[in-house]
């Protein structure tokens, strides 16, 4: 049982992870705002 990370730890591994994937949604979203609005469809 002492290997597995504490109950802290384990929550905060959660919530960064989420952080980050959230982030990471969101950038991936914008550039293909960019994207689609750069490209010759919409002026």
């Amino acid at each position: 049982n002492q290997f597995l990370p504490d109950r802290g730890s384990l929550m905060l591994f959660t919530v960064t992870m989420d952080c980050a994937t959230t982030a990471k949604s969101f950038i991936s979203l914008l550039w293909i705002m960019t994207s689609y609005t750069s490209s010759p469809l919409f002026p």
